[in-house]
């Protein structure tokens, strides 16, 4: 009896890869985050909002994993330098915050 989706809500997030790519970080948007914990997170988050009534705002980022997680265990996929993910998640809360007004 669950919608098969929902669409994160956060502030400003329709701008939030081009802001990112401004400052050389590469981004993009994901539109299917698997069977994890992030999707069942969020997912609840605005399932549980909507049968209340009620409504926020909310969204998931991911983070890659860094440079040597990926070498050490041997992986394929994204990874980011940590001073570049925490560069990154300063420029996403200062971004909704501008949003939020």
């Amino acid at each position: 009896g669950r919608p098969a989706a929902y669409w994160a809500t956060l502030p400003g997030a329709d701008a939030l890869r081009d802001v990112l790519k401004r400052e050389h970080i590469p981004a993009g948007y994901s539109f299917y985050c698997g069977q994890h914990q992030c999707n069942h997170i969020l997912f609840s988050s605005l399932h549980f909002a909507a049968l209340r009534g009620s409504s926020h705002q909310a969204g998931f980022i991911h983070i890659p994993l860094l440079p040597e997680q990926v070498t050490r265990d041997n992986r394929d996929g994204p990874y980011m330098p940590l001073e570049m993910s925490r560069k990154a998640l300063a420029l996403i809360i200062r971004h909704v915050a501008d949003a939020l007004g």
